[in-house]
């Protein structure tokens, strides 16, 4: 049996983190973002970071198949949440849809479910926003 949550938490990772070198969205973020799956100690903002992770069962007998639903979180601190809405929108073009996501598992096109941003936090300049995609994954062949 396949650990498919890994599978799936490794391609989601390995696809945000093309973001750290595109042009577009290090100029939303005045050239800095990062994307973790565990958020260090002392981190600053902006980064990405991978949330809960959740699957159901989808197989019949004794198939692996699961429906598995990410969450990426983006955290922004500056004047204003353009640099937030950047963060998501980025996150959202590079798994919405796309195929090939992984080598260890046969993950279909994830698809975005649902997306939310914050309101400024007390210090009026930390913002946070939430995207969830769900996709089915099995194991590779």
């Amino acid at each position: 049996m396949k650990n498919l949550l890994a599978a799936t938490q490794t391609a989601v990772f390995r696809a945000l983190k093309t973001l750290e070198s595109d042009a577009d969205l290090l100029a939303a973020t005045g050239g800095k973002m990062k994307v973790y799956t565990h958020v260090p100690e002392n981190v600053k903002p902006p980064f990405l970071k991978i949330g809960q992770l959740s699957s159901a069962n989808e197989a019949e007998g004794y198939d692996q198949v699961e429906r598995v639903t990410v969450e990426v979180i983006a955290i922004w601190r500056g004047a204003g949440n353009s640099g937030l809405l950047a963060m998501i929108h980025s996150a959202q073009a590079v798994l919405d849809g796309q195929e090939g996501l992984s080598e260890d598992a046969q993950i279909q096109p994830p698809y975005m479910l649902n997306k939310e941003v914050s309101e400024a936090a007390a210090d009026g300049e930390t913002y946070v926003g939430v995207i969830n995609f769900e996709m089915l994954v099995e194991p590779a062949e």
